[in-house]
């Protein structure tokens, strides 16, 4: 027996193990040094060269730690034992010399032999390198997520430093004096943003913060100065003795614009954009407001908040306010309740605090009015709308106070329909300790008490069948059917009409609304008579309490107000002044007018719009541009505002008034005049007429109507 053939397979396994073990090691070394790359440069802002060592110690890390490249011919011999039943734990046989094998050993290893000459794809380092691509996978998409992330911050920081697209169209111009200039941002501490520096005068900063000027110029000069929003000035101080560094700094309030003076000389405008602090911003999802937690539901609700602002939240909490009793006696109790998930600094939240009314103190009746409050790290508060959550009180709606009615509806009738419902639930309670006959008896008897109250409903609305509900009826069709009315018989021309009989809807005094919930009420007294029939007096109390509920609210709304004094009139005086023709004290109408003069701004503004339109075809003398110079005020201010808007504008109206006009200056200036001089809004006004021409109007539009 030769058994070369099993130890050149053996051979081959094992070195293809250890290509597999080794590439599992490289992508597990690889996922480190991404992982670290990010970490230290990304992140914490380190040299690049820190990650070579690093990575360096890493590697050698992993392959000590997994040391499946030093695989030997006597571990695969050991994995097949294991992994390969047939081999018998024999494999070791082929591994040693055919000489010092005994005869029953070289059967074994001729058996074991043709075993493994078959395994040839069996790699038990396979899932190893499938983790480890995993791994590797994960780690790569961590660190592009990071690098994306962190290029997107750097590009949005560069857009915030250097300003918005003004800045990148049009190329910032820097006096010829001015050396260089350090520019250095601390945004305020609310931010938790970092300082920043930028070599740009134009600037995009935020409330409150805090601005360093720097500046180098390329020679000693005597002054330099801010010119901030065309009337204040804001002189630097000298660094140096030889007069070349100068620096100066200021908070900044409110946007606007500025220009260097160096020795008397005034650079181009320069922008200085704000970025204001917006408050918090509160959207309640749960609950909605008036909610009503009626009986046997739970007495707990989830108020479910989002809550968001710019630069984080400082607090977050609910106020709410228990309303309990009624009338005079009506008291009111405070709390404050804190959210369990809040987290302090957050910049968006959502909140989420279940609320217990037992644990609040609430009563059944009680009303809960709550609102939720945030303030940011500003200081700047936000409340959101008054949330309404009510208890439903069923001992209150089951009492008989207050039943005074504006119509004459007689107590008795809700004290029957509070009585149905109090044997109803009586009539559950006996149902365990009553037979079965007896308790269908008594639903029923109670179906009848429901039939007879709700037909007694039904007269108030002028039922005349006992199976509709305000149902319509076919009399007045019966008489719609008779012959044509003979000609001059007065009775039957009224006939067509009217209803002798009348409708039955109509044959009430109750306004249309009262009409409505009283039907309404009908219903839900069918449809408890239907279930209390059908032997479901459980399903039928839901029913009963909507009726009564219904009835409860319509005893408020028909209470009438009688006052305790009669109401004094002028007497009049028929005698005296009827049917005397006199007509010296009827003054003819008079209309008055109140014409208010135009605003002075509006003015000069037209002012200086006409005369623009005059440059547009020649050229003006100094005397002539008073009116565009006392617009330019207006411009100015409209530019300290918004100098993203206006900054151009000013700047050709600057070269303008200076005699330097350029090609689009005038259409710049007249275009900002325009924008500023807005066309008011339509308020609407009484159309005042005389009383003859409204007359006359109606006359006109009836002959009109006639004519079609």
């Amino acid at each position: 027996m030769d058994n070369r053939r099993s130890l050149i397979i053996i051979e081959q396994l094992r070195r293809q193990w250890i290509r597999t073990g080794v590439a599992a090691n490289v992508l597990l070394a690889l996922s480190s040094i991404a992982i670290l790359f990010v970490i230290l440069v990304k992140l914490l802002k380190l040299d690049a060269w820190w990650v070579l060592p690093l990575a360096l110690l890493s590697a050698i890390a992993i392959f000590l730690l997994r040391t499946q490249w030093k695989l030997s011919i006597d571990d695969v011999a050991l994995y097949i034992n294991r992994a390969v039943p047939q081999a018998e734990e024999s494999t070791q046989l082929l591994l040693q010399p055919k000489e010092s094998l005994g005869f029953l050993e070289q059967l074994q290893a001729q058996k074991v032999e043709g075993i493994v000459t078959s395994l040839t794809s069996i790699n038990p380092l396979k899932g190893d390198l499938k983790r480890a691509l995993i791994i590797f996978l994960v780690a790569l998409s961590f660190a592009a997520s990071i690098f994306i992330f962190s290029t997107n911050s750097k590009n949005s920081l560069q857009t915030v430093t250097e300003a918005t697209s003004f800045f990148s169209t049009k190329p910032e111009v820097k006096p010829a004096e001015i050396l260089s200039s350090k520019i250095t941002i601390i945004p305020p501490g609310y931010t938790g943003k970092p300082a920043r520096e930028q070599d740009r005068f134009n600037m995009v900063v935020e409330e409150h913060a805090t601005v360093f000027w720097e500046l180098e110029t390329s020679s000693a000069v005597n002054d330099l100065k801010l010119k901030i929003n065309d009337k204040t000035w804001l002189p630097l101080q000298r660094v140096n003795a030889n007069k070349t560094k100068w620096k100066v700094q200021k908070n900044i309030m409110q946007p606007g614009f500025y220009q260097v003076q160096v020795n008397n000389k005034l650079s181009e405008l320069y922008r200085i954009e704000m970025v204001k602090d917006k408050p918090p911003v509160i959207i309640i999802k749960s609950p909605t407001s008036g909610i009503v937690i009626k009986s046997g539901q739970p007495r707990q609700f989830v108020l479910t908040s989002v809550i968001s602002d710019d630069y984080g939240i400082k607090d977050a909490r609910i106020f709410a306010t228990i309303a309990s009793g009624n009338g005079e006696a009506v008291k009111f109790k405070e709390q404050q309740i804190a959210f369990n998930n809040f987290s302090y600094g957050t910049r968006n939240s959502q909140l989420q605090q279940p609320i217990n009314c037992r644990a609040l103190g609430m009563q059944p009746g009680d009303e809960l009015y709550f609102f939720v409050r945030a303030i940011d790290n500003n200081n700047q508060q936000t409340r959101s709308d008054i949330m309404i959550v009510t208890l439903e009180d069923t001992a209150q709606l089951m009492s008989m106070d207050g039943l005074v009615m504006g119509l004459d509806l007689k107590p008795e009738f809700f004290r029957s329909q509070r009585q149905i419902i109090i044997e109803a639930e009586q009539l559950l309670k006996d149902r365990d300790t009553i037979s079965t006959q007896s308790f269908n008896t008594k639903s029923n008897d109670l179906g009848i008490d429901q039939q007879l109250l709700r037909l007694r409903y039904g007269k108030f609305l002028g039922e005349e069948s006992n199976t509709e509900i305000g149902g319509e009826h076919h009399d007045h069709a019966d008489h719609e059917k008779d012959a044509t009315p003979a000609f001059g018989d007065a009775n039957a021309v009224l006939d067509q009409f009217s209803h002798k009989h009348d409708i039955a809807e109509d044959a009430t005094f109750f306004d249309p609304e009262t009409k409505k919930q009283l039907k309404a009420t009908l219903n839900e007294m069918w449809k408890s008579e239907a279930k209390l029939r059908l032997y479901k007096p459980a399903e039928a109390l839901p029913f009963a309490y909507n009726a009564l509920r219904l009835l409860k609210d319509l005893q408020q709304k028909s209470r009438v107000y009688v006052a305790k004094t009669s109401s004094k009139t002028t007497p009049l005086q028929p005698k005296e002044k009827r049917l005397t023709g006199e007509l010296d004290k009827i003054a003819q109408p008079t209309f008055q007018s109140e014409s208010k003069p135009e605003n002075i701004g509006l003015a000069s503004l037209r002012q200086a719009l006409a005369v623009l339109e005059e440059m547009k075809m020649h050229t003006l003398p100094a005397d002539k541009l008073v009116p565009l110079q006392q617009a330019g005020q207006h411009l100015v201010e409209a530019a300290s505002a918004n100098p993203a808007k206006y900054i151009s504008a000013i700047e050709a109206y600057k070269r303008i008034v200076n005699g330097r006009t350029k090609t689009n200056d005038v259409k710049q200036v007249e275009k900002a005049l325009q924008t500023l001089l807005q066309v008011p809004a339509n308020v609407p006004s009484q159309k005042l007429m005389a009383p003859s021409s409204n007359l006359s109007q109606q006359y006109f539009n009836n002959l009109k109507k006639g004519s079609r």
